[in-house]
């Protein structure tokens, strides 16, 4: 099911799956939630539950309550046994039934598990229910009440987190939750007064930043470490079944019309096929127009069985005038932009092909910039093939908070043009896209100088009130290592990912 160092949280047809890793023992993980008493206290999903029969030598029945303004509903449960392995893994089995008309689940069943790692605990669950609330249910089960319940469900896995390894209440960590919720609405608000502001005429330059500023604060800025969050858990965990490359055979056409380039061939169940990059499939036939060392380094795919690292120097790295550095600190909270300057900056840029846990082939573009005084930045986005768009879709930042469409264009010297199009931002169950005078376009091109047997590299962004925001230019070599057998480093990959695009 993978793992990684915070959680993950996979919905299926038909499944919610939460993990997260607590750092504690297998005793009192299993006390507090396996405790009919102390399991309600930390679990949004339950207000009550109470013991009705059974022993512990076998089936255990129980009844839920679940506590609205006007109403409580009501359940019944059987937990059908536990198993103990000599590893010291544990799992718990159960059923659970409703007849109240107003649950939005009905009849389902769900297991908890308990794997014992060097750090503590991984704990699991995941379930499965038909829909409540008969039509109406099920209409709405796809678009509320299952992303509702993985949300609920992620949110007290890490209250049951905080509780367990730093013994904090549920009910304190619920009210730090709520204070910050108030906080970053209050930001939200004082974001649209300062637009509205900034649409008057009214110092509208240092209005629209300073309303930028606080809409990005309230949605990027990190909680406090005791405050519990659901989007410290990773969203889809990985399937093993889409750990397959798929091929197609040659010069078929994808999407947008487009037919893959003369690219790598390999033999699949007998048939002669192509095996395409997501640049690849993106350019179609342009892609053979790429200089030779762009079509290796744009060409690193799962299949083709190895990544790209580049290290060079960047001979500058600057920002545009003091009313970007709020909005390009707190980008540096999500690995997106950063505020700080300088010149002659070594870096490194990693791209690893690996398979997301939503089955999309993946390439990761994370640059490490050694900065003066000993101080590191990174920038990291992830890219996948958009087979609706035909295109290229760039998640930026370590949550993929952020989604840009990329617009590629080969240039008549081989070299490649990259320019962002449309930023959306997704969170939970909220996306929306950006209008367009509150974000910036990035432009960059990569080359390579045949004479001094480099890559080049210049970006800029910038925003339309605001003009320029941020940019370098440099120069750097690539090696190509094999790609490990997980694809790309952990360390590389995003904290959450998005099927959104």
């Amino acid at each position: 099911m993978g793992e990684h160092q915070g959680g993950k949280l996979l919905r299926t047809r038909g499944q919610i799956y939460v993990e997260i890793g607590i750092r504690t023992s297998m005793e009192r993980l299993w006390s507090l939630s396996q405790d009919p008493g102390l399991h309600p206290r930390w679990d949004l999903r339950f207000s009550r539950i109470v013991p009705t029969g059974g022993d512990d030598g076998g089936p255990v029945s129980f009844r839920y309550e679940f506590r609205l303004p006007f109403h409580t509903i009501k359940g019944t449960g059987t937990s059908l046994g536990h198993r103990l392995r000599a590893d010291g893994q544990a799992t718990s089995v159960l059923k659970f039934a409703t007849d109240d008309a107003l649950s939005p689940i009905g009849p389902g069943s769900g297991y908890w598990r308990y794997i014992p790692t060097a750090e503590g605990v991984r704990f699991i669950t995941g379930y499965k229910y038909e829909p409540g609330m008969g039509v109406l249910g099920k209409m709405l089960d796809g678009p509320v009440i299952r992303p509702a319940l993985g949300w609920a469900t992620a949110l007290s896995f890490d209250r049951l987190r905080l509780w367990a390894e730093r013994d904090i209440d549920p009910g304190d960590s619920r009210n730090r939750w709520i204070i910050d919720a108030m906080a970053r609405a209050s930001g939200f608000l004082a974001a649209a007064l300062l637009l509205r502001q900034a649409v008057a005429g009214h110092n509208a330059g240092a209005a629209t930043a300073l309303g930028v500023t606080a809409a990005l604060a309230s949605c990027f800025l990190p909680p406090h470490r005791t405050v519990p969050r659901a989007g410290r858990c990773l969203r889809h965990a990985p399937d093993e079944r889409a750990r397959t490359c798929a091929v197609r055979p040659r010069g078929a056409p994808v999407a947008g019309g487009r037919r893959l380039a003369a690219g790598r061939r390999r033999q699949a169940g007998g048939e002669d096929v192509d095996v395409a990059s997501i640049f690849e499939q993106a350019l179609g036939r342009d892609f053979d127009r790429l200089h030779p060392m762009l079509r290796k380094r744009f060409g690193v795919d799962t299949s083709a069985g190895y990544a790209c690292v580049g290290r060079g120097v960047f001979s500058e790295v600057r920002r545009g005038a003091w009313w970007t550095v709020p909005f390009l600190r707190i980008g540096a909270y999500r690995n997106i932009l950063f505020p700080d300057q300088g010149e002659n900056v070594p870096f490194t840029i990693e791209n690893y092909p690996y398979v997301d846990g939503l089955g999309r082939p993946t390439v990761t573009f994370v640059r490490t910039l050694q900065l003066p005084g000993s101080k590191r930045r990174r920038f990291d986005a992830t890219m996948v093939y958009s087979p609706e768009t035909g295109g290229i879709t760039d998640y930026l930042g370590t949550h993929q908070h952020l989604a840009t469409g990329l617009i590629l264009e080969v240039l008549p010297d081989g070299s490649l043009h990259l320019r962002s199009t449309g930023q959306r931002f997704y969170e939970g169950f909220i996306g929306f896209t950006f209008p367009s005078a509150f974000t910036g376009t990035a432009d960059l091109y990569e080359s390579f100088d045949d004479a001094r047997g480099v890559f080049t590299i210049q970006m800029q962004v910038r925003n339309p009130v605001l003009g320029f925001l941020f940019g370098y230019r440099g120069e750097f070599t690539c090696t190509f290592p094999a790609t490990p057998p997980e694809g790309a480093p952990h360390r590389l990959r995003p904290v959450r990912e998005e099927r959104r695009q």
